[in-house]
């Protein structure tokens, strides 16, 4: 059984309303396999219609997903995707209620304690200095990252492509950018 399937978080809201935070859900993307089809009015019952190629889709994803119980773990490819909603670095991984950084070392510990590869690097000590590396070549946030860390970044995008990229989108989107970063390139 894949190690996230049991993380799930659930917080209760002030007015008893529960809400399921994905961070940690052990969620496996997929898509709908059915849609609500025509109510049946001679019984009041609603049906839902299957889709077929989305249902070959899922089962395809399945079988490989299952193969997986059998890949050693040392070869597994696993990958963490942390919001960072404002692109601004010192929202990488937020989460209500949730110490992301903490809960990340910790799940990383277990991995390692069972055999997952991190690629020969240590471990970072603390959730603190995992968010620091992550910053130092992951984040384009450019009020709280120096010259350095904007060198070391893990991937750029060429200035031409990225002013093509630019102007295919719409100019509320355009403008909001400028706005937040400054003339293309940004």
């Amino acid at each position: 059984m894949l190690l996230f399937t049991h993380l799930f978080l659930l917080l209760t809201t002030v007015d008893k309303r529960n809400v399921a935070i994905p961070e940690f859900d052990g969620r496996i993307i997929s898509v709908p396999i059915s849609f609500m089809a025509p109510q049946d009015e001679s019984n009041n019952v609603r049906y839902y219609e299957p889709v077929q190629d989305r249902i070959e889709a899922v089962s395809k994803q399945a079988v490989k997903i299952a193969r997986l119980r059998h890949k050693p773990n040392s070869e597994k490819k696993i990958a963490f995707v942390l919001t960072n909603s404002s692109g601004k670095a010192q929202r990488i991984g937020d989460a209500v209620g949730l110490d992301t950084p903490a809960s990340l070392m910790r799940v990383f510990q277990a991995m390692n304690d069972i055999g997952y590869n991190f690629g020969g690097e240590d471990l970072p000590p603390d959730g603190d200095k995992l968010i620091q590396a992550l910053i130092d070549k992951c984040s384009y946030d450019e009020i709280v990252l120096t010259e350095r860390q904007l060198a070391n970044a893990a991937g750029r995008v060429p200035t031409e492509v990225y002013k093509r990229l630019f102007e295919s989108l719409p100019t509320k989107q355009k403008d909001h950018m400028v706005e937040q970063w400054g003339a293309p390139p940004g």
